[in-house]
């Protein structure tokens, strides 16, 4: 049996009391990353068992006991679509607050925030959490502080462990995660969101990264609107303005931003108000796709992969429903997730479920 790699630990191999040089630098990053390659258990090891099929269990469980009826549904279904890729299960491992750092990383941190150093590059690289070139900001950018929630929960993400596995035995990370502030921010704040995915992918507003600076709209510059987004560059008057002046103001803005078209650009309308009685559907409906896509992957024979889905409650699928739910996962995947490839389980027999 391989031996798994060890954390890497530095010491000067000149014994002299110095810190790495930028080579070493280096290498101490990618035996970082080794060793979290060597936690991480693919599907082909585990193969496909019951509880990743048949997610029963832990949903009838899950929400009775959250403080919120639908928090722990929300978590269990990105916990399940993150088990299909890979790059976020190694960043996570990096990332997990429970994991003690060595003293090359905490020197490395200190360093860089006081700015000094001839190995500042190095510190850096130190600091910013890499794994199969997923940066942490690029993971942030997409996930925003679900990132630190998932972080949590990243020792079971990377034995790939089922989300019923992880309530059974490992039920106070769930609650940790939970209880983690910007999670439950973002999740009670999202009301008049089209779809619940749209969580992961931050708050209705949220404060733009220093790089995103050039693609702002200003007073005297065209609007740049991406995928439904826009950076707008705003001047606040703290000093002189309560609140609540503050909120009708921009009200005001909004509403002026949402209805003018400058240059041919247009705002997206309003997306509608979800009935609060079908998000649980909702949820139940994306774990629904994400098992279509697992029975269409494992079953080579399409009839077999119908008969398991009518034998765990969809009693009357057919193949073309099974390959819609699996195409439909896939978005959903690469929703979520858009720094990863194919999910796992996107191969299928006979058709493909890619978009």
């Amino acid at each position: 049996m391989k031996k798994k790699p060890s954390f890497p630990i530095w010491k000067a191999p000149d014994d002299e009391k110095r810190m790495p040089t930028p080579l070493e630098w280096d290498g101490l990053i990618a035996a970082r990353e080794a060793w979290a390659s060597a936690q991480i258990v693919g599907w082909e090891k585990r193969g496909l068992q019951l509880e990743d099929k048949d997610f029963r269990s832990w949903i009838s469980e899950v929400p009775s006991g959250a403080e919120n009826a639908h928090l722990g549904l929300r978590l269990a279904a990105l916990y399940e679509y993150a088990r299909e890729g890979e790059k976020l299960r190694g960043l996570l491992l990096l990332l997990n607050p429970d994991r003690k750092r060595a003293a090359w990383e905490e020197y490395g941190r200190e360093s860089a925030e006081h700015g000094g150093g001839s190995y500042l590059s190095g510190f850096a690289k130190a600091r910013q959490m890499t794994y199969q070139g997923l940066t942490e900001e690029l993971a942030r950018n997409g996930l925003y502080g679900l990132v630190d929630a998932l972080a949590f929960l990243a020792e079971p993400l990377a034995a790939n462990l089922s989300f019923a596995e992880v309530w059974r035995e490992k039920q106070k990370l769930v609650w940790r995660a939970l209880k983690h502030g910007d999670l439950l921010y973002q999740l009670r704040t999202r009301h008049g969101i089209t779809s619940h995915w749209k969580l992961g992918r931050g708050a209705p507003v949220e404060l733009a990264w220093q790089e995103e600076r050039k693609e702002a709209t200003a007073f005297n510059t065209p609007r740049q609107i991406n995928n439904g987004k826009e950076i707008i560059t705003l001047r606040v008057d703290w000093a002189n303005f309560r609140d609540e002046h503050l909120k009708d103001r921009f009200g005001e803005i909004i509403k002026y931003l949402r209805q003018t078209k400058e240059g041919g650009v247009s705002v997206p309308p309003e997306p509608k108000v979800q009935k609060q009685g079908r998000k649980s559907t909702s949820l139940t409906g994306d774990l629904s796709k994400l098992r279509a896509m697992r029975f269409l992957h494992h079953y080579p024979n399409v009839a077999q992969a119908v008969l398991e889905a009518r034998r765990f409650g969809n009693k009357f699928v057919s193949d073309e429903h099974l390959y819609r739910d699996a195409k439909a996962g896939r978005t959903e995947f690469k929703k979520c997730f858009p720094f990863e490839a194919e999910p796992y389980h996107s191969r299928t027999a006979g058709r493909s479920c890619r978009v």
